[in-house]
């Protein structure tokens, strides 16, 4: 990318500040225009339905470009450590030179059941044995999500998001975060961590959030100026690759990265797993995090004598629970939050001093809806009466 050059001469604050601010924007502009770009030609993987229900028959179809004419042919499909392998074999005489489009396809059954009794994500990777005694490498990945409501949103919250070393994939190095700004379904992504060298670097994406699943393709930016100087030198924007965000809530999920590269490697392609979790801040309390107003939606419940059950909770204070072991005993710690009408908000506490699972119980005791979802400004469950969707909102 070129650089911009600035007026140095006898222009005075303003006129220099106007042309900073014009140099930025056409900046962002072709940023943009280079994060729009399409991706290189990879081989995909699709699943229909998009979101199956756990235990149903789902088709994958693998597509894309070989290298050769000798295209891929389907050899069968397993299950192993949660994860589906779609295996083919390309070990075709007299192959042309020449990239060749192909497509492959097979159904998934009920023998699956197993692996897919709950709603959550499963990778799915493609294998293809390009010579008889060698070994199948991976030339395509992708993440399947399966729920019994696909109309569910798994929404991140905002914020700053960490390396989750307590996660299944914790073996990111420590120093490495994620900043994410989501509008809607529309979600900025920038990664701030280190190169081969130890040096600080961070990348850079955009794109949508769909079925719980955000993909994109993620840059590298260097060679900018610092914040604080008024000249400009040349900027340095490429493709690292492409990466998956997969949400299990609005807290927790797993950072997928596959790098970039223009032709398919004849050893496959690699794919780097990382656990994510959002970051509580330092000083941070449990006993805080739900403190305030609320708003209770999606009930229609009334109570006893026929007037609508009230929609706002004002919680205090956290408290643990009677009885229940504190962290570092080997226990999940239970703490309330008592609301001014005396209702309660149980919750679960995690290793991190996060809120996992929670339950709003009448005065009484009785449990009335359960969040599984649980973030610092949305809260979302069932309705245990009805099972309908129910969300519990901060107001302030």
């Amino acid at each position: 990318m070129r650089g911009f050059g600035f007026a140095t001469g006898r222009t005075g604050t303003m006129q220099r500040i106007i042309l900073l601010t014009r140099a930025w924007l056409v900046l962002f502009l072709a940023l943009g225009l280079l994060l729009h770009s399409s991706a290189s030609q990879a081989i995909e993987i699709s699943v229909y339905p998009p979101v199956p229900r756990p235990g149903s028959v789902i088709r994958l179809e693998v597509s894309g470009t070989w290298p050769n004419s000798c295209v891929p042919e389907l050899d069968h499909a397993t299950v192993s450590h949660g994860r589906f392998k779609v295996f083919a074999k390309a070990l075709g005489l007299d192959c042309q030179n020449q990239p060749t489009p192909f497509r492959l396809e097979t159904l998934l059954g009920h023998w699956i059941y197993t692996l897919m009794a709950v709603s959550g994500f499963y990778p799915v990777e493609f294998y293809v044995q390009t010579q008889p005694e060698a070994p199948p490498h991976l030339y395509a990945f992708n993440v399947i999500r399966a729920d019994r409501d696909s109309d569910v949103r798994l929404l991140p919250e905002n914020g700053f998001w960490w390396v989750d070393e307590a996660g299944l994939y914790g073996q990111a190095g420590r120093g490495s975060g994620l900043s994410i700004d989501r509008q809607g379904d529309k979600m900025i992504v920038t990664i701030q961590s280190y190169g081969a060298d130890g040096q600080p670097v961070w990348y850079f994406a955009e794109g949508i959030v769909k079925n719980g699943v955000f993909r994109a393709d993620y840059h590298q930016i260097a060679g900018g100026s610092p914040l604080y100087a008024m000249g400009n030198s040349p900027r340095q924007v490429h493709k690292v690759g492409h990466l998956i965000l997969t949400f299990d809530n609005q807290r927790q999920g797993t950072l997928w990265l596959l790098p970039d590269f223009v032709h398919l490697p004849e050893q496959g392609i690699p794919v780097f797993p990382v656990s994510i979790r959002r970051y509580l801040t330092s000083g941070s309390s449990p006993s805080e995090t739900l403190q305030g107003t609320w708003l209770l939606a999606g009930t229609a419940e009334i109570t006893k004598d026929g007037r609508p059950e009230p929609r706002q909770l004002v919680f205090g204070k956290g408290r643990f629970q009677k009885g229940a072991k504190t962290q570092g005993q080997g226990e999940t710690s239970l703490m309330e939050f008592v609301a001014t009408d005396k209702r309660v908000l149980r919750c679960q506490l995690g290793a991190d001093k996060s809120l996992r699972h929670c339950t709003l119980l009448s005065p009484l005791g009785k449990a009335l809806a359960m969040f599984e979802d649980v973030g610092v400004d949305r809260l979302r469950g069932r309705w245990l009466a009805s099972g309908q969707p129910v969300s519990l909102m901060r107001v302030e």
